[in-house]
């Protein structure tokens, strides 16, 4: 062994460490990390989600318009299916809690007797919104997430129009 560093074992240590560090980061970069800060979705999810939104946007329009006992229960059986879409997702805690509070604070008037229109309507339109971030942030194709954000805008159009009806003097809607 001569003197070069090369030789030095505390010099090849630091080396091979260094090199195991590099290639670690480039693994995680490449495969966890998206540079757009994107949440990773699978066909199938996808599918599911868009189900999903469709099966609420139907739900909400039966619920809220007859608010008979069938239709509030099934919009409450949506509800359900998406929180336990949302919890297997693998979206991420910081996603998956928003979602989860935010479902239940919904799901809970669906519970109260008799059916609360105007806080249901209001809850409805506080998880628009969050479904509404949610799918800006999925890494699906564009024409896919403008099918998901025109469904939610529809029905969130739906529910505010809805919700001013309601509030309207005279008006039965709230009722």
């Amino acid at each position: 062994m001569g003197n070069s560093k090369n030789d030095d074992p505390k010099y090849w240590i630091l080396n091979k460490l260094r090199k195991l560090k590099k290639e670690f980061v480039e693994k995680a970069v490449i495969s966890q990390i998206n540079p757009f800060g994107l949440i990773p979705i699978t066909p199938a999810q996808i599918d599911e989600y868009q189900l999903l939104l469709m099966r609420l946007s139907n739900a909400t329009h039966s619920a809220t318009l007859k608010k008979d006992s069938a239709s509030v229960t099934h919009l409450w059986n949506v509800l359900l299916d998406m929180s336990k879409f949302i919890q297997a997702s693998g979206f991420g805690a910081s996603v998956v809690a928003h979602m989860q509070d935010v479902l239940e604070r919904t799901i809970r008037m669906t519970e109260m007797e008799p059916f609360p229109l105007v806080g249901a309507v209001a809850a409805l339109l506080d998880l628009l919104d969050y479904l509404y971030a949610l799918s800006l942030m999925l890494e699906v194709l564009p024409q896919t997430k403008d099918s998901m954000i025109i469904c939610i805008r529809n029905l969130a159009d739906f529910l505010s129009e809805l919700e001013y009806i309601s509030e309207r003097p005279g008006s039965n809607a709230g009722t």
